[in-house]
């Protein structure tokens, strides 16, 4: 209305009385009129920005699914960024790869954290190709549940062609972990999280993935998506070399307590920091800063800042397969930490050369 073009979408519930937002249509318009069938939706007509020949009104009928139109408008926005990437030499220098994580997870309760289970989707190999277009080169690494079918093929795939593959928001068994392994994956993403906050003692998803001997794991070092004492748990059964930190942050990170988006989800940052979507109690990602995550990791561990920095720095590097930067005629970039007090938090600063 009022001449505004909005590509929102969105679902009403009547059982649970919720609206959940789905992917954005292609093409923000105003005006349409649409129809619903089959699990699509039909967008008639409406005005938008002007296209040539077009005079701003779309004369056609568009399919909308949500469900495979959230694949085509992740790529998009990927797509977009690597326009804003190659747009700044700051940005050249800090995002050497992309992670995908989703839509291949698990829709399952608890698992899908805060990714709508409604766009979850099984991998396929077109995905793959789809995917590499975009990239052209670029690193990149995808999050997937392995149970999903087609799972394996796509991992073989998606190896063969350069892309490195994580496990993770899953609820695989033990031999389904193992095969993926087998396959090619070489990862899990943040442990004990994309999972219920409520887990079976006997057998749940921790368990299974502790069992791979093979796998590199994530952990997120806020001491709120994993306790200091689970924290350092895994430090003693997990070999170091087969660790990286990550931050799993959105919007927020940095930013003060209040409301952000990801995607079209509302999100609150509370005053503990904490990333949740509004009367929901599972996490949302966070609002950890890298440089935090590595204060956090020292006090919890009660390590020196070299003993961690390796694991935020070189082991994700090394996951991803990017080169190594301390190598003759690399950039002389330093960090400088100073502290007048060995019991108080370290500062950091940053230092070029």
């Amino acid at each position: 209305e009022g001449g505004t073009n909005l590509d929102a979408v969105e679902s009403f519930n009547p059982n649970t009385g919720q609206w959940t937002s789905l992917t954005p249509i292609p093409t923000a318009r105003g005006g349409i009129a649409a129809a619903v069938g089959g699990g699509r939706i039909y967008v008639f007509g409406g005005e938008g920005n002007p296209e040539p020949g077009m005079n701003g009104v779309f004369d056609e009928v568009e399919e909308y699914d949500p469900v495979t139109d959230s694949w085509r408008s992740m790529l998009a926005r990927l797509s977009h960024l690597r326009v804003l990437r190659a747009q700044s030499p700051r940005l050249r220098r800090m995002i050497v790869g992309w992670h995908i994580e989703g839509p291949f997870l698990s829709a399952e309760p608890g698992y899908h954290g805060a990714h709508p289970a409604e766009t979850m989707t099984d991998p396929k190999r077109e995905h793959v190709d789809e995917l590499l277009s975009i990239l052209e080169g670029d690193l990149a690494l995808i999050t997937l549940a392995p149970e999903r079918p087609g799972s394996d093929e796509f991992i073989r795939y998606a190896r063969s062609n350069g892309l490195k593959i994580a496990l993770g928001h899953t609820n695989a068994t033990a031999a389904c972990l193992q095969s993926a392994a087998e396959a090619g994956a070489t990862s899990f993403t943040h442990l004990a999280n994309g999972c219920p906050q409520q887990l079976d003692r006997h057998d749940n998803i921790l368990w299974r993935a502790l069992e791979q001997s093979s796998l590199s794991y994530g952990l997120i070092p806020d001491a709120i998506h994993l306790s200091p004492s689970l924290f350092r748990l895994l430090h003693h059964l997990i070999p170091r070399d087969r660790l990286y930190y990550t931050t799993d942050a959105m919007a927020a990170a940095g930013a003060p307590p209040g409301t952000y988006t990801l995607g079209k989800l509302a999100l609150e940052v509370g005053k503990d920091r904490v990333v949740k979507q509004p009367g929901r109690d599972n996490f949302a990602g966070s609002s950890l800063e890298p440089i935090n995550a590595l204060n956090k990791a020292s006090t919890m561990l009660d390590n020196s800042l070299q003993e961690v920095w390796p694991l935020m720095s070189q082991h994700p590097s090394q996951l991803i397969g990017a080169p190594p930067y301390l190598v003759p005629g690399a950039p002389a970039e330093f960090i400088l930490a100073k502290s007048a007090d060995p019991q108080s938090a370290l500062i950091f600063h940053a230092v070029q050369a």
